[in-house]
């Protein structure tokens, strides 16, 4: 399905391996890289809308890669309770570590890919599952330093409560965790 060209096919893929990927299958560390490459290549593609259904579940299955503890963060997905996706400090039998499963480049193109799809105010759940996934494995780079600039705008702007709680915790967990200077610190303090 890698090189279908069928959107039906492709989205019936992504479900099938979101499915399998809660399993605790022996062959998901080793494809973990080639499976967030062509699913970042599927985003990319179709980038410029982000309300596609094949968007939104390529971001639930890269939450899942890109989770520190898959457990918690299937959990999330299956309840959409930001308090149970995973936060870099609990970490069960399926932890994966701090292993890059995309270079700074992809990631690069993954953070401008999120900051588009931050501005879809309907579909925003799996968004923000991958921002607390990409969060809680510490991604370094100017872009995603911006994407949480955009995420702290809409804890006051947003006009979804649900979208402001969300964002305020996202942006709560990167306060407290993410490697960051004093002076940035204290910037974002004096923001908040």
């Amino acid at each position: 399905v890698k090189y279908s060209k069928d959107n039906s096919a492709v989205l019936l893929s992504l479900k099938c391996l979101h499915v399998l990927l809660r399993l605790d299958l022996p062959s998901i560390p080793k494809y973990r890289t080639e499976l967030a490459k062509c699913i970042l290549k599927i985003l990319s593609s179709m980038s410029c809308n982000t309300q596609n259904e094949m968007v939104q579940s390529g971001f639930k299955t890269l939450t899942l890669l890109l989770a520190v503890d898959r457990s918690r963060a299937i959990e999330y997905l299956e309840n959409n309770d930001m308090h149970n996706l995973p936060d870099g400090k609990e970490r069960g039998k399926n932890d994966i570590g701090k292993v890059p499963i995309l270079n700074k480049g992809q990631m690069k193109v993954l953070v401008s890919i999120l900051q588009s799809a931050l501005t879809d105010a309907e579909h925003h759940n799996a968004t923000f599952g991958v921002i607390k996934a990409i969060t809680s494995r510490q991604f370094i780079s100017p872009e995603y330093y911006d994407l949480l600039e955009t995420i702290l705008k809409m804890t006051v702007q947003s006009q979804k409560p649900t979208m402001r709680q969300q964002a305020a915790k996202i942006f709560m967990q990167y306060l407290i965790e993410y490697p960051m200077g004093k002076q940035r610190l204290e910037t974002h303090l004096k923001q908040i």
